[in-house]
This record gives structure tokens, C-alpha cells and sequence, in this order.
């Protein structure tokens, strides 16, 4: 009688524990019971500094104590849905008894469906994915379409070939419901339309690893309730982004505002920027958003050069151009510090820009050349023949006895020889020689006698007498022309 006594109170305090559903805490402690994972974990919290500590955890379920388990965490497979759990944990140097009951809550399915698949048209296509669910609950399947209900696509050939998304759901019957979509690939029986595909599949690749390629060269700041005269800092520790420290001065109160920094490679710049001067070694684009230069007072900046790449161009050349107004600007940054691997530069701009960090190549030094010793000089020989030119006009005579000149003054002279010999300077001597001898026969050459020339107007005259005299021989010529046809009429009686 006595042991079931013993035995109905024991149940009753395990009843009454696993209804108390408040965190039972003290001055000094409190317990609460959280998720990790699958498995229940009993924290543990101090409120204030104690000398030392004696923990130990005991857990119930429905059967009582639960053997065997004496740490701060119950595993997943020792209780489920709806079970209620009770953590009690005890510091008896401390003097410290807390418990916490919990009603273990559904846990969803988890479903586990392939990120895509491959089907030919005209083929049945069923899709049985795996579900597990830990509470063992029945669990039913749902499909989007093309799919039905039973997981099937049966009318594969109704369809032109295509990518298809299509979502799969999982439901226990208790809240848990989890989805999960697929790709599934119809392909038609050419070898044209699984190219099609293939070049699909793989352009949406390039766009994805794109995508990726600009996300790690990109930094992205927000801000809100900025004050007047406060300073934005903004600290990057992407080495693919050159911008290592910007701090920008606001000259107004701003609500909020965010930026985008990216960086371009030399030979990827937007479209629209005009090249940098000099060697790039890259481009930082800057977008602004709900602010603008206007709301800037000044801006300071660090940026780092890998000094791989500055080892191939002139230290001393290094700049940085702010693009304004679709032209580059030169700004002269000051070099701050450097690492193994980077360069170090500070530069202070009134607002942000886009920017190129450039340098120039490393210059040789130019060599003089040692004066040559000077050689002996040769003599120079000038051989010069001149003749007078000789001017021939020739006199013709046309069938009327008139005589008139036509033709053109003809020169001829003998070609200058020149037989030079030493260095270069000899040589200007004789042209110079050779220019004064020729200035002295032309001026003093002898004269063109006067009756040789034919003047201009009597040229003309010639040809005035020329024309009369064919105007005379066409009237000449019209007047026997109609005498001989006067004649003929009378003749035939046709005359007046």
C-alpha cells in the first residue's frame, strides 16, 4: 500500500512538472530550454559572479527520469512531437535548484530533390523525391505542373522542348510544410535542340559566375540620421576593391543614404568612361543614392597598389584622376605607408567621383655620346660648266602672206658636277659656293635681244586679222552660194 502511495506521488510530480510552462529563475540563476539542432539543450544563466560551481542536469519525459542522460543536452531520438520535456539542473554549492518544462513542438520534413534533371519528350517521367520526417508523421506530396498529383508527367510529348521549374511539397498533417523546386530539362530527340539547351544552360552559367564576379568586387555602405559637419567612415577589407579608408565629411542633416563602391579591372571600364591617361592599374565606379556631391564637404581617401603591378612603372609617376564632367582630373595622392604585397596612398577630393589610379612606364636614362675627335679635312672640288641660255622664237607665214611668231623660249644648260669629299659640314660649304656662283651668272648673264620677242598685242593683232578675214570668206562664201541657187531657179522659170 505504502509502495503505491510512494509510486502515485511520484507520477503526480512528474505531471505537475511538465505542466509548468514559465522560466523558473532565482536572484542568482535561470534556466531556459532551446533547439539546437534537433536535439534540446538546457541553458544555464548566472545573474551574478559566483566563487564556484557544482552543476548537474537531470532529464524527464513521459516515463520519468530518463536513464542515462546527465548532461545539458537530450537527444532528438529520446523524445517527439508533443512529448513534454523537464530540464532540472542543481549547483549545490551554491545552493541553486532550477527545472524548465517544454512542450517539444512538430518538426517539419525535410525533403531532399535534385537541383535539375534531364527528360527525352515523348518519355514517361515520374518523381519520387525523398522525404524523411523524425516525428514519423504521414507525409504527403504535392506537384506543381506539368507534374499530377501522383508525382507523374505522362504527356512529356504535348510539350516543345524547355527548361520547366517544378515545385515540390511536402506536408505532415501537423504545420510542418516545406517546398523545394526543380529544374527539369526536356530535350528533343536532335542533337540541334540538346545544343540549344546545352548553350542555355551555359549562358545562364556566365550570368551567374557574373553575377558572383562583381558581388566580390563591390562594397556596399548605409547610413541613417546623419547629422550636419559628421563624418561617414567607411573601413574595406575586400583587397579586391583598392579603396582600404573613405571618410566623408556631410554638410546637412540627412536622413539616410547608402553608396556603392566596385572596382574595374584596366581593361573593363563602363562603356561610357573616356580611357585614363597613362596605365590604369584599375577603375573604382561610385553610386550614390538619396545624396549627392552637394550634401559632401570633402572627402579622404586610402587606397592601396599591389606593388607587383607598381614594379613594372614609375613609383614616382603615380596618380589618381577623378572623372568630371566626362574628363579626367588630376589629383597627386601621398604615399602613407606599405606592406609585403601593397602600396599605400592617401588622397582629398571635395565629393566622390568616379576614379583610375594610373602610372607611367620606367624611363632609360639618355646617354650622351663622348665629341668625336676631330679628323683632317679633304679638299673639295667644284667643276661648274654654265652656258648662256639661248632663247629660239620661230616666225611662221599663213596663206594670206601674214607672218606671226609662235612657240616658246627654250634654255639649256649643262648640269652642275659636284665632287665633294669629307664630313658633313664640307658639305654645306659647297652648296653655299655653288649658290653664289650660280646668283652671279644669272644676274650677269647676257640679254635677249628685244626684236627676238613677240609681243602680247601682237599676238592679238595677228589673231583680230585672223578672225575678219574668216568672217569675210563665210559672207564670201553665203553670197556665190546664193547666187548659184538664183541662177538655177531662173533657169527652171521658178524665179519672181
Amino acid at each position: 500500500m505504502i509502495k503505491r502511495v510512494l509510486l502515485l506521488s511520484f507520477i503526480l510530480l512528474v505531471l505537475v512538472s511538465l505542466t509548468v510552462a514559465a522560466v523558473e529563475e532565482t536572484d542568482t540563476a535561470k534556466i531556459e530550454i532551446a533547439f539546437e539542432g534537433d536535439d534540446l539543450k538546457c541553458l544555464i544563466t548566472y545573474k551574478q559572479d559566483v566563487s564556484g560551481k557544482n552543476p548537474s542536469w537531470q532529464w524527464f519525459g513521459k516515463g520519468g527520469l530518463i536513464e542515462g542522460q546527465t548532461g545539458k543536452t537530450l537527444p532528438r531520438e529520446l523524445f517527439k512531437r508533443g512529448d513534454g520535456v523537464v530540464c532540472k539542473y542543481r549547483d549545490t554549492a551554491n545552493s541553486i535548484d532550477l527545472q524548465k518544462t517544454v512542450i517539444v513542438p512538430n518538426k517539419p520534413p525535410v525533403l531532399e530533390v535534385p537541383e535539375r534533371i534531364e527528360a527525352l519528350r515523348g518519355k514517361i517521367l515520374n518523381k519520387d523525391p525523398k522525404i524523411t520526417d523524425i516525428d514519423d508523421d504521414e507525409v504527403t506530396l504535392t506537384f506543381s505542373q506539368p507534374f499530377d498529383d501522383e508525382g507523374r508527367w505522362a504527356d512529356t510529348m504535348s510539350y516543345a522542348p524547355g527548361e520547366f521549374e517544378v515545385t515540390v511539397t511536402a506536408d505532415d498533417g501537423h504545420g510542418g510544410v516545406v517546398s523545394d523546386t526543380v529544374i527539369v530539362v526536356l530535350t528533343g530527340e536532335s542533337e540541334e535542340e540538346r545544343k540549344e539547351l546545352r548553350e542555355k544552360r551555359l549562358e545562364k552559367e556566365e550570368r551567374r559566375l557574373e553575377y558572383q564576379s562583381i558581388k566580390s568586387s563591390t562594397i556596399t555602405k548605409k547610413f541613417s540620421l546623419i547629422k550636419k559637419n559628421e563624418t561617414l567612415r567607411i573601413e574595406n577589407s575586400n583587397m579586391n576593391v583598392p579603396v582600404g579608408l573613405l571618410e566623408i565629411l556631410i554638410n546637412k542633416d540627412i536622413l539616410k543614404l547608402s553608396l556603392e563602391i566596385r572596382s574595374w579591372s584596366s581593361d573593363e571600364k563602363p562603356r561610357d568612361w573616356p580611357g585614363a591617361p597613362d596605365n590604369v592599374y584599375a577603375y573604382v565606379e561610385k553610386t550614390l543614392y538619396d545624396f549627392s556631391n552637394d550634401d559632401i564637404e570633402n572627402v579622404r581617401l586610402n587606397f592601396h597598389v599591389s606593388k607587383s603591378w607598381l614594379n613594372n612603372f614609375d613609383a614616382g609617376t603615380l596618380m589618381l584622376y577623378k572623372l568630371a564632367d566626362n574628363s579626367w582630373e588630376k589629383i597627386v595622392p601621398s604615399r602613407l605607408a606599405e606592406s609585403d604585397d601593397f602600396a599605400i596612398y592617401e588622397a582629398e577630393l571635395n565629393g566622390l567621383y568616379d576614379l583610375a589610379i594610373t602610372a607611367k612606364l620606367k624611363t632609360e636614362p639618355v646617354k650622351i655620346p663622348e665629341p668625336a675627335e676631330p679628323s683632317a679635312t679633304k679638299e673639295v672640288e667644284i667643276n661648274m660648266q654654265n652656258e648662256d641660255p639661248i632663247s629660239k622664237v620661230e616666225v611662221v607665214e599663213n596663206d594670206k602672206g601674214d607672218k606671226f611668231s609662235t612657240g616658246a623660249a627654250v634654255a639649256s644648260f649643262e648640269d652642275e658636277e659636284i665632287e665633294t669629299e669629307g664630313k658633313a659640314w664640307l658639305w654645306i660649304v659647297a652648296i653655299v659656293v655653288v649658290a653664289v656662283i650660280a646668283a652671279f651668272v644669272f644676274t650677269f648673264r647676257k640679254p635677249k635681244n628685244k626684236e627676238e620677242y613677240v609681243s602680247q598685242e601682237e599676238i592679238e593683232k595677228v589673231m583680230q586679222q585672223q578672225d575678219r578675214q574668216t568672217q569675210a570668206d563665210k559672207m564670201e562664201n553665203a553670197q556665190e552660194e546664193q547666187q548659184r541657187k538664183e541662177d538655177v531657179d531662173k533657169e527652171l522659170g521658178l524665179g519672181k
